[in-house]
């Protein structure tokens, strides 16, 4: 891991070092309940204080990547961090497994559809289009942490049959067959209490907090390549909904 700290910045030294330390978790190089470098062990290999570390190792642990256990030490405790998973700029599967999860997914539905006028709006359409539209259920060790209801340009896919992409990222599908990047996203959220069909599947009681993103994503180009709305479960995203 790189600790290296640049002066030049206007960031301070503990937010530095905490921005590392957040890097390495989320690439996998820390693992869930990993213990993370003592006191002692920064301070002769790299020099830092002991106040410098302490600072940066609370501010990862506001942030709810990590926690303190008493006379033991810091462990990893990120739980699907929601803010670096609503990013989107990479395959939910593969930021799940980042995070040292087992991901997976249930398609629950993959059609093809006609945009209605609300869908024209929101990709810029002039007239109706056809768009694969899916309903996924993203899985981590097994439990369902995220509910994604996504429309997609079809002719985006080069009329690829939509059972085709059962059980795969999207994303990399859409760079094969068109050459589209996901380079920037769109986002609101807000705090919704689940229904019965939404607790249902995350195994949950009718009225759990949960978060409700809505948005859209662009490629390069600048083109709308994807209309999302994500249910996302409060407690097991450790997702705080004030």
């Amino acid at each position: 891991m790189n600790y290296k700290l640049d002066p030049s910045l206007t960031i301070p030294y503990p937010t530095q070092l905490k921005n590392h330390f957040k890097a390495a978790i989320l690439n996998g190089e820390f693992k869930d309940k990993a213990i993370l470098p003592d006191y002692e062990f920064l301070n002769k290999t790299y020099g830092f204080t002991e106040d410098m570390v302490r600072r940066a190792y609370n501010e990862l642990i506001r942030e709810g990547y990590a926690k303190r256990i008493k006379k033991t030490g810091v462990f990893v405790y990120h739980t699907f961090n929601v803010h670096h998973m609503i990013g989107k700029m990479i395959p939910i599967l593969d930021e799940i497994h980042n995070q040292g999860y087992e991901a997976t997914l249930d398609d629950l539905l993959i059609e093809i559809v006609k945009s209605d006028e609300e869908l024209n709006l929101r990709f810029g359409f002039k007239e109706s289009q056809d768009l694969i539209h899916s309903i996924r259920l993203f899985k981590a060790d097994g439990i369902a942490v995220l509910w994604m209801d996504a429309y997609y340009p079809y002719v985006y896919f080069n009329q690829l049959d939509e059972k085709t992409l059962i059980g795969k990222s999207i994303y990399p599908q859409l760079l094969k067959e068109s050459g589209c990047i996901a380079s920037s996203v769109e986002k609101n959220l807000s705090a919704v209490l689940l229904n019965q069909k939404q607790a249902d599947l995350f195994d949950l009681r009718k009225g759990s907090p949960g978060g409700l993103i809505t948005g859209s994503t662009k490629d390069q180009n600048n083109n709308v390549i994807e209309v999302f709305s994500d249910i996302i479960p409060a407690d097991r995203l450790r997702f705080i909904i004030k």
